[in-house]
């Protein structure tokens, strides 16, 4: 007896998942998961990421257009500020930033 092969192939298809998992993100997920970080925490880090890249931006632009006489970039520098800010303990925890410490 003869099966139909394309039939049995697209049953076998839809029976798995047809989304393939990464491992660099499920390790992430997981990262976020075990240290209990909420989505307002993710969203606070983001936000705070994303203004201080765009004030250096601004800097940037202000430079080159001879409104500033300076500029030293912060880039690449604020995810791990943002993590240190959070962890901080007001009226405890004292930090001396570095010139380019901005976030």
């Amino acid at each position: 007896m003869r099966t139909n092969t394309s039939a049995t192939k697209a049953s076998e298809v839809n029976s798995k998942s047809t989304t393939k998992s990464n491992p660099k993100y499920d390790l992430k997920l997981e990262q976020i998961r075990k240290n209990k970080l909420t989505k307002a925490d993710l969203l606070w880090f983001l936000k705070n990421v994303y203004v201080s890249r765009k004030t250096d931006d601004a800097e940037i632009t202000m430079k080159k257009q001879t409104k500033a006489f300076f500029q030293i970039s912060g880039a690449g520098h604020e995810g791990i500020l943002s993590a240190v800010a959070k962890v901080l303990k007001p009226k405890h925890d004292y930090f001396i930033p570095y010139y380019r410490d901005r976030a």
